[in-house]
């Protein structure tokens, strides 16, 4: 039998050593933590790209919903071009030439439409602005109403209390 040194461990005690040291030299976690936060990041985003597009689905849907509504009421309501954009920091629907008619007041119109909301604060305030207002209306027993704004801002608020406000911007009204 061979003799060894004080110096040499037994045949037995160089693997543990081996396999001590080979876990001395990784990091505690670092590779598979890496993966689970590049798995956590990618996640959140498909998650948060999906609640914008499901979110886009259901304003579609209002913005369907309250043409279809006018049109019960006997009013026709035309837009061209409607189109949800805005991804990722706003909602926003927007539409090219649009009007609305009322047999008994008269037509609006502006050449172009939008309503913005932020995605994590739809539910308090919305914008929505017109370019190009022109209002043609004939009320019943009155004279005839005519008016133009190149620019129409408008936004509505609600506070921690439920209370509502609503903002509305005219630029050069004739």
């Amino acid at each position: 039998m061979p003799r060894r040194t004080i110096d040499q461990p037994k045949a037995g005690d160089q693997a543990k050593a081996g396999g001590e040291a080979g876990r001395a030299r990784r990091r505690p976690g670092g590779r598979r933590s890496l993966v689970w936060l590049a798995a956590a990041v990618v996640l959140l985003v498909a998650l948060y790209g999906g609640y914008w597009f499901a979110a886009s689905r259901v304003l579609a849907g209002a913005v369907e919903g309250w043409m279809a509504d006018m049109d019960r009421q006997g009013r026709d309501v035309v837009a061209t071009d409607i189109g949800y954009e805005g991804f990722p920091l706003w909602f926003r629907v927007v539409a090219g030439q649009t009007s609305v008619s009322d047999p008994r007041l008269g037509v609006l119109t502006a050449s172009s439409l939008r309503a913005t909301a932020r995605p994590w604060g739809w539910w308090y305030r919305l914008e929505a602005s017109a370019d190009g207002l022109d209002l043609r209306a004939t009320p019943a027993n009155h004279p005839p109403i005519h008016a133009t704004a190149r620019r129409l801002v408008a936004a509505a608020d609600r506070d921690a209390l439920g209370r509502r406000a609503v903002l509305v911007d005219l630029d050069d009204l004739v």
